[in-house]
């Protein structure tokens, strides 16, 4: 059984790894405790990567979004994680070798949106997400879009440059978030992609048919995908998978 919160610092660290409900009503914490401790205390778990570093990155974010606080308290706590480095430890987790870490902490860096922070993921983009797999990169990219990087545009324009398969499967999944259906068919009427994700069979994917593919490969891929691989085996068990399930 879960302790009750108290007054007790000790139980601060308890609430944010544990206890908090996902409910965003907050505000009583500023009353118990000054914001710099707060602040601290999320940045000295935010260091330790364990089965709770989920949680706290979510609590982190609540705090300052969808919290019951004040706009001027809210400002207070983002300038104080600022100024503990919060944002610098929270990017290591962008080269974490496992997808999941990777993946919310991408996620997390949008929804503080905060374009400052843009530089963070645009840095990873280029240096590792691209390189390993499609599904990263894509997440990357709509969080970039989120938070108006000025970078977006153009590795948006150089996946369309590269052509490969991978680069498509990208900008396919990019398309999806904003249901933009005619840039997935331009991508779609390429034949030699076609036939390299269908080659069996008559008929073509269309951009309703390969949203489902792709939903259902996403899904598989954090289901089977535990850590970060490379781009050529990435596009090994995407193809694999593409291949196998019929539409």
């Amino acid at each position: 059984m879960k302790k009750k919160f108290s007054e007790d610092p000790l139980n601060l660290i308890n609430f944010i790894t544990q206890e908090y409900k996902y409910n965003c009503k907050l505000n009583f914490l500023i009353q118990k405790y000054p914001m710099e401790k707060i602040a601290s205390e999320i940045v000295k778990q935010i260091k330790i990567e364990n089965s709770n570093l989920i949680d706290v990155m979510t609590f982190a974010r609540d705090f300052y979004i969808g919290s019951d606080l004040t706009k001027t308290a809210k400002n207070k706590y983002y300038i104080e994680l600022k100024k503990q480095k919060f944002f610098e430890e929270l990017n290591k987790y962008l080269y974490s070798k496992k997808i999941s870490i990777s993946s919310y902490t991408i996620y997390t860096f949008g929804k503080f949106s905060r374009k400052e922070n843009s530089k963070y993921l645009e840095t990873a983009y280029l240096k590792k997400f691209k390189n390993e797999n499609s599904i990263l990169s894509y997440r990357a990219l709509s969080e970039l879009e989120w938070l108006k990087s000025k970078k977006v545009k153009k590795f948006i324009n150089e996946l369309k440059s590269e052509k490969s398969f991978s680069s498509k499967l990208t900008l396919i999944y990019l398309y999806e978030v904003t249901s933009n259906k005619i840039e997935i068919e331009k991508i779609l009427k390429d034949k030699d992609f076609q036939i390299l994700i269908n080659p069996n069979s008559k008929s073509i994917f269309t951009s309703e048919s390969i949203s489902k593919k792709l939903f259902q490969f996403e899904n598989y891929f954090f289901k089977t995908q535990k850590k970060n691989s490379n781009l050529i085996n990435f596009e090994k068990l995407a193809l694999k998978f593409l291949r196998k399930i019929k539409f």
